[in-house]
């Protein structure tokens, strides 16, 4: 959702890449050719491939552009070979987004960028250190005080598995960080009804 009259979307696009390694990647999962000559050897490695959208935001200093990274990472839960809750398919899950931060800031190194979504790990996991590691880009959700630091509660459990992470231009301009508790400090009862709670089990 977004306000028409403050912010134009220029281009949306999804990047995905091919991998031959083991994740536990099921029938339902498509194939791909990881050498690039029609052989279907290997899985797309983002079952949600990675929305990249481009956008001007129209405020009192004029015109700001934004890019986007929209992401859902492989969830914590399956039949993960390594018995490790897919961690390494997340590494290179946030292997791939560093990789398409530091493209745009090759081609732009003042561009503001966010990477955000359900990243499925906790603030100090690999796949998160790896995005911070590899690409120039500082999580936010640490600047957030710690009784409202969650996202996801599970099995009574609050946990951060939603993050936004930014690169030094717009980090500059930001004042406040917060979660919008919408969803987490809903219950289950409320989905699919018509209130704006537990719309999604994370907020």
């Amino acid at each position: 959702l977004y306000r028409k009259d403050r912010v134009t979307i220029s281009d949306v696009s999804q990047r995905n890449t091919c991998t031959t390694k083991q994740y536990g990647f099921t029938g339902d999962e498509t194939r791909c050719s990881a050498q690039g000559d029609g052989t279907l050897d290997g899985f797309f490695l983002f079952a949600r491939p990675p929305l990249i959208v481009n956008l001007t935001v129209v405020g009192p200093s004029g015109d700001f552009p934004l890019t986007l990274l929209i992401n859902h990472f492989k969830a914590k839960s399956g039949d993960d070979p390594e018995g490790k809750e897919f961690v390494s398919r997340r590494i290179d899950e946030a292997r791939f987004v560093a990789g398409i931060v530091n493209e745009l800031l090759a081609a732009d190194p003042a561009a503001a960028i966010a990477v955000l979504g359900d990243l499925n790990d906790f603030t100090d996991s690999e796949p998160l250190r790896t995005l911070t590691s590899l690409a120039p880009l500082q999580n936010l959700t640490p600047q957030v005080p710690q009784a409202d630091r969650y996202s996801y509660i599970f099995n009574g459990q609050s946990q951060v598995l939603d993050h936004i992470l930014v690169t030094a231009r717009l980090r500059s301009l930001l004042l406040r960080v917060s979660f919008a508790h919408l969803d987490a400090d809903y219950p289950q009862s409320l989905a699919g009804q018509p209130v704006p709670h537990h719309v999604s089990d994370h907020d």
